[in-house]
């Protein structure tokens, strides 16, 4: 009786775990399956520079006025710096990673700095 009470117990946290595995592979594939989905990168023009939006099916999910990482308030000189560093975020997202920018990816887009306080 002992035996057989184990054997449930044992088949029982099997399914629970075939069932937990099975719905973490189905939410990262909702999160990382962005194709469905309309994503792009909008710039657009700041009192002193450039900006970019994330816009995920026609709604902004991002909304970013300075270069992200830099501390002070830094603009893109930019159209094309702004959109760069948006289709990163984009990239990032499909990706399945966290939407942050980090100083070294800034510096390896090449991107224009201007400093407004």
């Amino acid at each position: 009786m002992k035996h057989t009470m184990h054997m449930t117990n044992r088949k029982s946290y099997s399914i629970k775990l075939v069932f937990l595995i099975l719905i973490g592979v189905v939410t990262f594939w909702i999160l990382t399956n962005k194709s469905s989905e309309k994503i792009m990168t909008i710039p657009f023009k700041t009192e002193k520079g450039w900006g970019y939006n994330i816009i995920i099916d026609d709604n902004i999910y991002i909304h970013q006025e300075y270069i992200p990482a830099m501390k002070g308030n830094m603009v893109f000189q930019s159209k094309e710096d702004a959109e760069k560093t948006g289709n990163l975020v984009i990239k990032k997202m499909r990706l399945g990673q966290f939407p942050s920018i980090k100083i070294n990816e800034i510096d390896s887009l090449k991107i224009g700095l201007c400093r407004f306080d």
